[in-house]
């Protein structure tokens, strides 16, 4: 938040930000984590092909497609990653063909 207040950027202007770490070799999933008030974060999460993060996007109360989907999540930007990330590690490495939370 104050990175958009420095800068003069709007967190429009950060759509498609998203998408840039899936196009490095080896990347399966991004997400992007903005901070759009003092305890409101969104969440945009990619994946290229085997993580279905519209079931990670759901277990926070949003939703979204396979390989595209987001949520926003209350607490401060430190609580929410530290609730989201390990939930989108469980996922990314759960077997090909099982459920994220299995």
């Amino acid at each position: 938040r104050h990175d958009f207040m420095d800068t003069g950027v709007r967190p429009s202007e950060t759509e498609g930000l998203v998408n840039y770490p899936r196009t490095a070799i080896g990347v399966e999933v991004a997400a992007l984590f903005i901070e759009e008030g003092p305890e409101e974060i969104k969440i945009s999460l990619r994946s290229n092909s085997r993580v279905d993060v519209s079931a990670v996007a759901g277990h926070f109360g949003g939703g979204g497609h396979a390989r595209a989907a987001g949520c926003t999540v209350r607490g401060s930007l430190a609580d929410v990653k530290n609730r989201v990330l390990p939930v989108l590690r469980q996922a990314a490495s759960a077997k090909q063909g099982a459920g994220p939370f299995e």
